[in-house]
Parts: C-alpha cells; sequence; structure tokens
C-alpha cells in the first residue's frame, strides 16, 4: 500500500474540525453542519431501510468510513473481515470519496502491530476481533492507547478457552480488554452498533481525547441475527464525521524515526495526559451523542435508564440482556412494582454519577454479567462505587445481589428475568447466584401463565445442511420486506453438519426487544421426524402456545408417529392443546429438485397457516427473493420453488381451554408503580480549559 501524500490544514483542524469543544454548544454545531451541508442537509436524516445481521450492519457503516480496516477472521466477528476484504476487492469508495483498503495480516498480533502503524500517519482505520484474538493481540492495545491513536475495534464478544474451546457468547473478552486504555462501547442490539461505531469516531477523534475504542456488539445472539435496520445516510456519516483525523500526520518533508523505547521522564508525563483524557472522554462521548440526536431524532445515552432512577427495585446489565429484562419489567410494573433497569452504553470509562443517579431510590439492586465469578465483575464493581460516590459525596444503601447469566450463549429467557425479580422482591434476596441451568446457587425459573409475548415466534429445527437455515433467514427477509419485524437467532454446536440445528424467528407489527430462543412458540417446524422418534424435542413441544402449531416432514400418519414415538411425547401429540400439520416436504423437494431440501415446502405450509402474509403477497416476495439468487441456467428453479409452496397438508385440529383470570390478578393488573421523586440529577459537565492538559503536544501548534 502506497503512503498517500496529502495537505492538510493542520491549525484549523488543531482549533476546530477536531477541537471538542465546539460540541457542547449543540444548536451552534448543528447550525455549523447546516451551513457545511448546504441543499444536502436535508438528506441528513434520511435513513433507508436494511435487513442484516450485526456483521453485515457493521461492514456497511464502516466501509463508508474508514481509510481502511487491519484485521484477522475469527468467528463469529471473520464477516466483518470478509465483507471489508470484499468492499476492497470491489474498489469500494468511501463517503469522502478515498479508495478502501482492507489487510490481512498473519496474526492478530500482527493486525494490531498493523493498525498502530497505519494509524501513526494519519486517517480513519479499524479492526474486528472476538475472544482469543483479542487476548494475543493485547500486549499492543496498550501500545496504541499509549499512542493516543483513535482507532475503533469492532468485538463480537465470544466466551475465552476455559478449559476447552468455545466459539459461543460471553463477554469475557470484553472485560479482559478494559485494562488497556481503550474507550468501550456495548450495544444492545444491531442498530444501536450501527449508530455507535460512527459516535465512537467522533467522540476519540476530538483533541482533547484522541484515545482508541471497542465498540461490542453480542456474538452470534446479535452478530448472526438478522434484524431491521435504518442505514445511516451517507449525508450523515459525511458531515457528522468529517475527514478523517489527520493530526498524526507527518512531515513528509522532515521525516522522522520513531523509536519504541521510552526513557525516565517521559513515561510518567505522558501517562498521567492519557489518564486526564480518559476521565474527560465521557463527557466528549455524551457531547457528541447528543449532537447525533439532534441530527437524527435518536435518544443514545452513555446510560440508558429505563425507570431505574424512580424505582425501588433496579437491574443492572449489559448489552442484549437489557431487551428481555424490559419485558419483564414492564409485567411487574403493570402489578404495582416499582422496578426498573440500567444499561451502560459506555462501559469504559465508568460512568459512575449516571449509576449513582439511577440506583438513588432503590432498595435493591440486582447487577448481572456475562462473565464468571472466576473473573473481573467490572459491572458489580462499578455499582458499587456509584452506591458511593466520592465526587459528589452522595452515599446510598441498597442491597446489591450479583447474578450470572447467559455464559456460552446459554439461553437468559424471560421465566429467568422473572426468577431474578422474584429473587429481588424475597425478603432476604440471594446475594451471588446463577440462571438458566440447574445446579446449586441457581435460580429456578419462574413462569406467569398470564404473560403472553407481542410476537409471533417460530421455531425450525433439523439436520445441519438440509437448508434450515436459509429457510429461516428467507422467511425473515420476505417478512422484513413486507415492513414488519423480524429477529432471527441460532443454536448449533461445533458440528453443524449431520448435528441437529435449531434456528428462531420471531414477527412483530412492532419493534422486537426481547432477545432469548423462543420459549412460547406459535409454530414449531421440524424438518426431520426422527427427533419425534426420542425426547430430543420433549421441550420444545411443551412451548408450543395452545392453539399454535406443529408442522413435521414425514411420511408417517398421525397415527402412525403416535405409535413409533415414546410416551411422554405421545401423550404431547395425543392432547390436543396445538394443531399437528404433517406434509411430505422432503419427497416433494426430491421429485423437484433431486435434493433433500423440504424447507420451501415447510414455508408454504407455515404462511397458508399462520398467514404471516396474504398468500399472493407471499407468493410474489418469495418470487423475487429467490429470483435475487438464481439467474442464467439456474433461473428455472425459481417457478420449481414456487410450486413447492402448494404442497399439500394434512390437518390434526386442537382442542384448546383457556382459564379465566381471578379477581385478583384482575386488580393488579389495572395497578401501577408510582413514581418516585427524583433529587439526585447530577449537572453535566462541560468543556473546562483545564482539559488542555489532556490534549497532546504537537509540534506545529
Amino acid at each position: 500500500m502506497a503512503l498517500k501524500r496529502r495537505e492538510i490544514d493542520f491549525k484549523k483542524d488543531f482549533e476546530v474540525n477536531f477541537n471538542g469543544a465546539r460540541l457542547f454548544d449543540r444548536e451552534r454545531y448543528v447550525e455549523d453542519i447546516r451551513t457545511l451541508a448546504g441543499d444536502e442537509f436535508s438528506l441528513i436524516g434520511k435513513q433507508e431501510k436494511l435487513i442484516g445481521d450485526g456483521n453485515s450492519v457493521a461492514v456497511n457503516v464502516l466501509k463508508r468510513i474508514v481509510t481502511g480496516l487491519v484485521g484477522y477472521p475469527i468467528t463469529p466477528s471473520t464477516p466483518i473481515a470478509e465483507g471489508m476484504a470484499k468492499a476492497y476487492a470491489d474498489g469500494f469508495v468511501n463517503v469522502f470519496g478515498e479508495r478502501i483498503f482492507y489487510f490481512q495480516p498473519e496474526s492478530e498480533l500482527g493486525a494490531m502491530a498493523f493498525l498502530e502503524g497505519a494509524a501513526s500517519q494519519g486517517g480513519r482505520y479499524a479492526d474486528n476481533t472476538s475472544s482469543q484474538g483479542l487476548t494475543y493481540k493485547y500486549k499492543n492495545m496498550y501500545s496504541v492507547a499509549g499512542k493516543r491513536l483513535p482507532v475503533v475495534m469492532t468485538m463480537q464478544t465470544r466466551e475465552l478457552n476455559k478449559g476447552g474451546l468455545s466459539i459461543h457468547n460471553g463477554h469475557a473478552d470484553l472485560y479482559a480488554a478494559r485494562g488497556a486504555g481503550w474507550l468501550q462501547f456495548m450495544s444492545a442490539d444491531n442498530q444501536e452498533m450501527h449508530h455507535l461505531i460512527p459516535l465512537a469516531f467522533k467522540a476519540i477523534e476530538q483533541r482533547q481525547v484522541m484515545l482508541p475504542a471497542i465498540v461490542a456488539g453480542e456474538g452470534f445472539q446479535k452478530s448472526h441475527s438478522i434484524e431491521n435496520i435504518s442505514m445511516l445516510s451517507d449525508v450523515f456519516l459525511k458531515y457528522f464525521l468529517g475527514e478523517p483525523n489527520r493530526l498524526f500526520q507527518p512531515d513528509f518533508d522532515n521525516p522522522v524515526l520513531m523509536g519504541t523505547f521510552t526513557d525516565i521522564g517521559v513515561t510518567m508525563p505522558t501517562q498521567m495526559k492519557q489518564d486526564l483524557a480518559l476521565l474527560n472522554a465521557k463527557k466528549y462521548v455524551k457531547a457528541a451523542m447528543e449532537v447525533m440526536n439532534a441530527l437524527l431524532g435518536t435518544s443514545l445515552d452513555i446510560v440508558e435508564d429505563y425507570y431505574a432512577a424512580e424505582s425501588e427495585y433496579v437491574i443492572v446489565c449489559l448489552g442484549a440482556a437489557a431487551g428481555t429484562m424490559k419485558e419483564a419489567i414492564d409485567y411487574y410494573r403493570s402489578k404495582g412494582v416499582s422496578i426498573g433497569l440500567l444499561r451502560p452504553v459506555l462501559f469504559y470509562p465508568v460512568c459512575t454519577e449516571e449509576l449513582a443517579r439511577g440506583i438513588q431510590n432503590a432498595k435493591v439492586v440486582t447487577v448481572m454479567e456475562k462473565t464468571a465469578l472466576a473473573n473481573e465483575r467490572y459491572l458489580l464493581r462499578d455499582v458499587k462505587h456509584a452506591a458511593y460516590n466520592e465526587r459528589t459525596g452522595k452515599s446510598f444503601s441498597p442491597v446489591i445481589t450479583s447474578g450470572i447469566y447467559g455464559l456460552g450463549s446459554q439461553d437468559f429467557s424471560i421465566e429467568d428475568c422473572f426468577a431474578v425479580i422474584e429473587n429481588m422482591l424475597a425478603q432476604k434476596p440471594r446475594g451471588i447466584f446463577g440462571v438458566g441451568i440447574k445446579g446449586p446457587l441457581i435460580l429456578p425459573r419462574v413462569v406467569h401463565e398470564d404473560f403472553q409475548e407481542k410476537e409471533v415466534g417460530i421455531t425450525f429445527i433439523g439436520v445441519g445442511a438440509e437448508g434450515v437455515k436459509t429457510a429461516q433467514e428467507t422467511l425473515a427477509k420476505i417478512i422484513a420486506k413486507a415492513g414488519k419485524y423480524v429477529q432471527t437467532s441460532a443454536k448449533y454446536g461445533a458440528s453443524r453438519k449431520g448435528g441437529m440445528v435449531v434456528m428462531n424467528a420471531r414477527v412483530s407489527a412492532e419493534p422486537i426487544r426481547i432477545c432469548s430462543d423462543v420459549s412460547r412458540m406459535e409454530t414449531l417446524a421440524v424438518f426431520n421426524d426422527k427427533y419425534l422418534l426420542d425426547n430430543s424435542l420433549l421441550r420444545f413441544i411443551r412451548g408450543i402456545r395452545p392453539g399454535g402449531y406443529l408442522v413435521v416432514n414425514t411420511l408417517n400418519s398421525r397415527e402412525e408417529l403416535l405409535e413409533k414415538t415414546v410416551p411422554e411425547v405421545r401423550e404431547l401429540l395425543a392432547g390436543g392443546t396445538f394443531n399437528l400439520v404433517l406434509l411430505d416436504a422432503s419427497g416433494a423437494a426430491q421429485e423437484q429438485l433431486k435434493r433433500n431440501l423440504p424447507g420451501t415446502p415447510i414455508l408454504g405450509a407455515i404462511n397458508r397457516i399462520i398467514e404471516l402474509l396474504p398468500p399472493d403477497d407471499f407468493r410474489e416476495a418469495f418470487r423475487h427473493e429467490l429470483a435475487g439468487k438464481f439467474s442464467g441456467a439456474k433461473a428455472g428453479l425459481v417457478d420449481i420453488n414456487l410450486e413447492l409452496l402448494e404442497v399439500p397438508y394434512q390437518l390434526s385440529a386442537a382442542v384448546v381451554g383457556r382459564s379465566e383470570k381471578g379477581d385478583k390478578q384482575a386488580a393488579l393488573e389495572n395497578s401501577a408503580p408510582k413514581a418516585k421523586e427524583i433529587y439526585y440529577n447530577p449537572e453535566p459537565r462541560g468543556y473546562l480549559e483545564s482539559d488542555e492538559a489532556a490534549t497532546l503536544t504537537f509540534p506545529s501548534v
């Protein structure tokens, strides 16, 4: 890669373009953008709809704003590296008219070293990682922070190897990076990650900050989950961010060699400047968020407060778990319980004042973390620190409990959330506990029969390589393009081909918050009836809603299935609480496609049964989706698949009974929690001249 010579106005960049003090006058800053953008300003808030997973929405924004990405593929972040490599190969040009580059060195450590070198000559650079990749490059992360290089590393969180390889979700890698001097952002969903990437660049490129940042998402839970996204416009990215920070661009006429050795008298002064920048970073992040909110109408904040400051019971957690927890909180608030949630978006530096404000009225605070007791529980420590805030002198004395959830992608269900809340409401709450499994210190799940999920839940189960994932994603894209909200998730082990895979999809007319396996499904689609011959599907069948549907790809009749299956499954099939739908999807696919791909007949049956879309609309949307995949010699596959949508099925109807609500329950549902006065509301700190002490001293100034 040839180093490009660029002429820059260093004084203007230092005093205007990357002077964070300007962010604190939000109205003036927005007006400056309006003036600069001219007629394009009307397009800043325009956001096109995008349907994609967490990795694809990260690539979507990264490729439009960075000079380049240096990365090394690692599960579950690999698609980010792949997407940026493709953009580079295609000659993609970012919103600043610059062709981006992608470079993959020999290792994760090499990626961080190359990133350090690239950023040292000025520009906007990114990296991607997860899990062991993070620990491999960890030693160079200190150097990047010490050099004050404003780079962004995206992270799809994943468990660290503990006795054996785990490719599944956990926050151990995010926690492990906390001591390296990088800012840390943790997103709750793919939309937020899409917003936080440019937001992070905006904040860290201010000369009063000039520190690297991690923008994290939930590995697999979100990185591979298809959701509806509002895509930031090129105009917004161009004028909100501006040209990349080039304060580090060298003087090409007078080159210098920078060594790797720091002598006595240098280490401590430079470290103190870095510490001051880190201490001040929070307010620049918040100021940048307020500018973004003003331009887009969003509501980003460094800590999300969901009824917390007014509540007697407060749950604190990171990431996607907050969505499921909000559903549980709404349920309990409808019954008069004063409960709320705090979710740090800026995980580091610690938002102590905001956490303190959120727990000011709390009797009990539960901190839920996706990391083990054997590792550092930073969020718990942050909350305890906030309970006595030395900056304000205010002290709160709630009972603080600590919960563990979700390690290795263990499901964190709504029933687990209910268990957490019931523990808080107990006379003597358990101080340390886990949820989601069985064993000592584990809270048993709590079921509330009157709780109803707002979404239509569909679960697909089959053998790897039978097209289960393709069917799930095709359905999700069709429904999303029709204007409904979707969310997908997947569960499979290391041996996907030939092993059982479980794919979930939720469909709703409203945005979907909950992030867990579908436990109460409208439809369970079984691609291979061998799983009905034992207890493999017992818990899934029990999760079908009364009046829901069990769709089975089989040659057997209902009577034959009842005869062949085990007693526990036989009892459920004969119980009549759900509809049983049987079709020979494999036979039809073998006849038409010459392959065992039963997905299309099953999708056709599902839509005819529960009518996610009107039949003609679904058929046309399905045609359009397949036409984008099959062309030329394969175009005939579109018509064949349209025929497979109509494969007939046999339905055995359910007999469903519903119980009436008692007077006590009805009375509870009509009550609401009372809001308490918020007496502690710290004044926001703006720009202070003392912040200049954290600014790097550039020889040109």
